[in-house]
């Protein structure tokens, strides 16, 4: 018995003189230092408390222990503990060769404290696509071949995309002045901005020949070029121009190149109509009361009245402010070779190009 100790503690030294040692093995691999070899049992290292493990005094690099707080297996690493990753965090799909999923809480790269399932701070590229289920959101610049989403694309910085944006909720730029940028061949072309409340859309700087047009149904409707030039209807067959209540002068004074109101009256009153609410009465032959609810006619303003037919008939206009909201002139039809007041067809316009309020 004392042959076979003194041959084993022999043998333990010429190891432990050679640098390895061999347990349950006689034959150490020479790239161990200690080489253990059982088919029933496996190696404890030392376990230790949350508490025990940060009282450890200068532990040194590489130094692993099991956490029995924690129940993880922890190592010093770079002058502070990193605890070991487990398999219930990433998790291989049953198919071989195929995915990983990570399903333990939310990762963070380049940030201490991700609030969801995936934070980046910094730049994300992808030479594929990008697809979200819900949404794709970035402060930073976000480039892909195509982006797809069932939600909202929110970039804060700058968006780059080689393909095609495809989104089935909202694409939203939130700036203080946001631009959507239209390039050609890394030129810019065309933009679309909001600065402050205004918002701008047309051709770049240096886009001398460009015009911004609308299309409607693939037509050419509306085009704009850099001289101020305004066309409707560019290979159309013709329409119409609809405005507001004023078309006003380039400069000052602000004067209203617009009529503020026009219309006709048929000489019975059976019909009249004008371009503005109001009302148009005949309350005896020859005079005609026009009160418009909207137009806000004064005293400096011209009035046109034009008699129809071929009888020679004079058409006098005189205004008459009523209040402040309702305005009235009196139309009144004269016969010139009787001087009697007679009914018949007119039109009328009115002109006040100082009046600003219509």
């Amino acid at each position: 018995m004392k042959k076979i100790i003194l041959s084993f503690l022999f043998l333990l030294n010429v190891l432990i003189g050679l640098g390895q040692v061999g347990i349950g093995t006689s034959t150490v691999n020479a790239n161990a230092a200690v080489d253990m070899s059982k088919t029933t049992k496996g190696l404890l290292m030392p376990r230790l408390t949350q508490s025990a493990r940060l009282n450890i005094s200068n532990p040194a690099e590489g130094l692993m222990i099991y956490d029995t707080t924690l129940n993880r297996t922890y190592q010093y690493q770079d002058g502070v503990w990193r605890y070991l990753l487990n398999n219930t965090v990433w998790l291989r799909s049953a198919t071989p060769n195929t995915k990983y999923i990570y399903s333990f809480d939310s990762i963070g790269i380049g940030a201490t404290s991700p609030d969801n399932r995936l934070e980046v701070n910094g730049n994300i590229r992808t030479r594929s696509s990008l697809i979200a289920n819900d949404e794709i959101k970035t402060t930073n610049i976000l480039k892909g071949a195509n982006l797809i989403t069932s939600g909202n694309v929110t970039v804060s910085g700058t968006a780059t995309v080689a393909g095609n944006i495809t989104t089935q909720a909202s694409l939203v730029v939130d700036d203080a002045t946001p631009i959507v940028q239209l390039k050609s061949s890394g030129v810019n072309k065309g933009f679309l901005q909001a600065n402050g409340n205004d918002l701008r859309l047309g051709t770049n700087s240096g886009n001398t020949t460009g015009k911004t047009i609308i299309k409607m149904d693939g037509v050419d409707i509306i085009s704009i070029d850099t001289s101020s030039t305004f066309k409707v209807l560019i290979g159309g067959t013709g329409g119409n121009i609809s405005t507001g209540m004023k078309v006003a002068r380039q400069i000052g004074p602000d004067e209203n190149m617009l009529p503020i109101l026009f219309g006709k009256v048929y000489g019975n009153n059976s019909q009249a109509w004008m371009s503005t609410n109001g009302t148009i009465t005949n309350p005896s032959t020859g005079t005609y009361n026009v009160l418009s609810y909207s137009a806000r006619i004064s005293g400096r303003a011209t009035i046109l009245v034009t008699v129809a037919g071929t009888v020679p008939l004079i058409a006098t206009a005189v205004y008459e402010c009523c209040d402040h909201w309702d305005i009235q002139f009196i139309v009144k039809i004269t016969n010139p070779f009787t001087g009697a007041l007679t009914n018949a067809d007119f039109n009328f316009i009115v002109l006040d190009p100082l009046n600003i309020s219509n």
